[in-house]
């Protein structure tokens, strides 16, 4: 049975994967069931390249517009046909302001016949409450915190010179893919984070344009044998930016 109203928690680039596979086995023309898809037929495809009609793909500036939430609104204004499904998929679910969420409230609690809501977000203490508690929620990767790590460490909380950084790089220079694109998670979090503390604008700013880069390359994760120029090539951007002022 279909929920109105789900979390997804996970890694980003597997939580896509995830949520493809999962629209593609409730859209499939050739499914036998809801659990299994061909993933090659005309509505599998749509649904891979995010063309499909039914699935309204969400992806924030920044932070999500009351003008995006307004345009779901309108959506489910319309009246679908009996046994018709849609779905609303939120990438990022953590920028959704508290203006924004609240807007969606009622539409999450009671929604049009229908109608569904999926959230993807990195780390569940990221997302509002409001949205929590009004959804049912599914982990999809391993949550354990990598506060301690050294690169983690780099890119967040502690000040350090080019030359310390390629010596801690140079540790983990061999790093799995896993693990780089789960550093790259948390870091990412991290920054959300704080764009959820600060109020003095011209760090706010700052910290907008840290979100906006590591937004960008959460779709070119590190490959095989490129993590230590990827992490390189991570750190000059947020030097340039002086991230360390904050």
């Amino acid at each position: 049975m279909l929920v109105p109203s789900q979390v997804w928690i996970g890694n980003t680039r597997l939580l896509k994967q995830a949520v493809i596979k999962y629209l593609q086995a409730q859209f499939c023309a050739f499914r036998e069931d809801h659990s299994i898809s061909c993933t090659h037929c005309a509505v599998c495809q749509a649904i891979n390249h995010k063309q499909f009609y039914n699935v309204i793909w969400l992806v924030p500036q920044n932070q999500y517009k009351v003008e995006q939430i307004r345009e779901v609104l309108t959506r489910l204004a319309l009246r679908l046909a009996q046994d018709e499904q849609c779905f609303f998929v939120f990438e990022d679910a953590q920028c959704l302001t508290d203006s924004a969420a609240n807007i969606l409230l009622k539409s999450i609690e009671e929604p049009a016949v229908g109608y569904h809501f999926i959230f993807l977000t990195p780390r569940k203490e990221l997302l509002l409450t409001t949205i929590l508690s009004r959804s049912v929620i599914k982990i999809f990767s391993s949550q354990d915190s990598l506060s301690d790590h050294e690169l983690y460490r780099a890119f967040t909380t502690k000040k350090i010179s080019p030359i310390e950084f390629n010596t801690v790089l140079e540790q983990y220079k061999d790093l799995a893919d896993q693990e780089s694109q789960l550093l790259l998670d948390q870091i990412y979090g991290y920054w959300l984070g704080q764009a959820q503390k600060i109020t003095a604008p011209d760090k706010l700013a700052l910290i907008n344009q840290v979100i906006a880069i590591l937004q960008i390359i959460q779709n070119y994760p590190p490959i095989s044998g490129s993590s230590k120029l990827f992490w390189r090539n991570l750190y000059m951007q947020m030097l340039n930016l002086n991230v360390k002022s904050i």
